[in-house]
C-alpha cells in the first residue's frame, strides 16, 4: 500500500501521531509534514506535497477552535473528508531527571492551559509562567533530550513515549473523563461517504441580516426531519473573502450526505433561496471509536 502524507500545524503536534493512527487504520505507512501556519497547510495540499491535512477543530470542554473554522470556511477549494475524536488525558510532563519542584515554566496549548491552570497552581503551590510556542513538538524533543531542564509541558500521555518524557502529574483538567478533541481530515478532493458510514455534512451558510433568517435555516432542516448536530456562528468578514461587518456565517453539522440523501440535498437547495451563500465544506464518514475506547459516535 502506498505511503500517505499528511500535513499538520506545528502548534497542534502533541496528539498528531495518535490522531493519524486512528484516521488511517488500514494504512500503517503514514508520513507527517509539519506546517508553521494555515497558509503553509493549504499550500501543502494544493501543490500535491500531501494528500491530506489534519486540523483540530473543537474540544469537548473548551469548545470550538475558531481559527480552524475560519480557515475551513475561507478555503472553498478544500473539503472535509473525515473526522477523528481522541481522549485528551492531559498530564504534566518533563525530562526524566527533572523533579517537579525544579519546574520554572510550562509549555501548553491554549485550551490545555485554560483547563489546568488552577490545578497546576495547587500542585506546585506557586505561580508559574505558561508559554505558548509555535512548534510544540520541537520543545517536547528538547525537553526529552535534556536541553530544557526547567521546562515542563502539558500534553497527552502519548508524548511520554514519543519524546522520552516522564509524568509528573496525570489526569489533569476539570471533567478529565469527558475531555476529547475532534480533528478533521482535509483534502483537495471531496469524499463520497456511503449510507452505512452514517455520514455527516458540514455546511457554511451566510445569512442576510433580516428578521427571521436564522429561524428559516433551522426550519429547512427540521421540516425534513434532518438532525442538526452542531451550530457555530462566525463573523463573515473573518471567514469569507468579501464579507462585511455585522454579517454572519453559520457553520452547521447535519446528519447525512446530499449525494445519498434526497432530503438533505433538497434542504441545501432550499437554503440557497434566502441565503447570501451556501457552501458545503464536505460530507464524510462519522467517526466510530475502536471497541477498546469507551466513546460514543460523534453526534449521536
Amino acid at each position: 500500500m502506498a505511503q500517505v502524507k499528511v500535513s499538520y500545524l506545528q502548534r497542534e503536534s502533541s496528539q498528531i501521531e495518535n490522531a493519524l493512527q486512528h484516521a488511517f487504520t488500514s494504512n500503517k505507512d503514514v508520513a507527517s509534514v509539519s506546517c508553521k501556519d494555515h497558509d503553509s497547510l493549504e499550500k501543502s495540499l494544493t501543490t500535491g506535497e500531501v494528500s491530506h491535512a489534519i486540523l483540530a477543530v473543537e474540544n469537548s470542554i473548551s469548545g470550538s477552535f475558531t481559527h480552524s473554522l475560519d480557515f475551513l470556511v475561507s478555503r472553498p477549494s478544500l473539503y472535509i473528508v473525515g473526522e477523528v475524536v481522541l481522549e485528551e488525558n492531559i498530564s504534566l510532563l518533563a525530562h526524566e531527571n527533572t523533579p517537579i519542584e525544579k519546574i520554572k515554566e510550562i509549555v501548553a496549548l491554549p485550551h490545555t492551559m485554560e483547563q489546568t491552570r488552577g490545578q497546576i497552581f495547587e500542585i506546585l503551590a506557586r505561580e508559574i509562567p505558561f508559554k505558548i510556542v509555535p512548534d510544540f513538538s520541537l520543545v517536547a524533543k528538547k525537553i526529552g533530550s535534556g536541553e530544557l531542564p526547567g521546562t515542563a509541558i502539558l500534553a497527552n500521555n502519548s508524548a511520554v513515549t514519543s519524546y522520552k518524557l516522564k509524568v509528573l502529574k496525570g489526569n489533569l483538567g476539570a471533567h478529565a473523563e469527558h475531555n476529547f478533541t475532534r480533528y478533521l481530515l482535509i483534502s483537495k478532493n471531496p469524499a463520497a461517504p456511503e449510507k452505512h458510514q452514517l455520514p455527516k455534512t458540514t455546511v457554511a451558510i451566510t445569512l442576510k441580516n433580516v428578521p427571521g433568517s436564522l429561524s428559516k435555516v433551522f426550519s429547512v432542516f427540521s421540516l425534513r426531519d434532518l438532525n442538526v448536530c452542531k451550530v457555530e456562528s462566525r463573523a463573515t468578514i473573518r471567514s469569507v473573502r468579501g464579507g462585511s461587518a455585522w454579517e454572519y456565517t453559520m457553520v452547521v453539522d447535519v446528519d447525512g450526505a446530499p449525494q445519498i440523501d434526497t432530503k438533505l440535498n433538497a434542504a441545501l437547495e432550499n437554503l440557497k433561496e434566502f441565503s447570501t451563500n451556501v457552501h458545503v465544506l464536505g460530507s464524510y464518514p462519522r467517526y466510530f471509536s475502536p471497541p477498546s475506547e469507551n466513546l460514543a459516535p460523534v453526534g449521536l
